[in-house]
């Protein structure tokens, strides 16, 4: 599974693998919904570049799906 940014800002793209297909519901697509139940989603940061970068692709998808998103830092 790969998520990436797209041109519509806020927003982001997953693409399945061949074998990501069993996260797929039956009717999930057909019915214009998607097939990701998400309800909360934990990104840990340590302040690096790595991490920054997580988190700007996390925001989007958290928006996207409109779910609750987690930081977390660990002393």
């Amino acid at each position: 599974m790969k998520v990436k940014p797209t041109t519509k800002r806020g927003h982001v793209v997953v693409e399945l693998d061949r074998k990501d297909e069993a996260l797929l519901a039956e009717g999930a697509q057909s019915a214009g919904r998607s097939p990701f139940k998400l309800k909360k989603i934990l990104v840990p940061v340590d302040f690096s570049e790595c991490s920054k970068k997580a988190l700007h692709y996390a925001i989007p998808f958290a928006r996207q799906f409109e779910v609750s998103l987690t930081l977390l830092y660990v002393v």
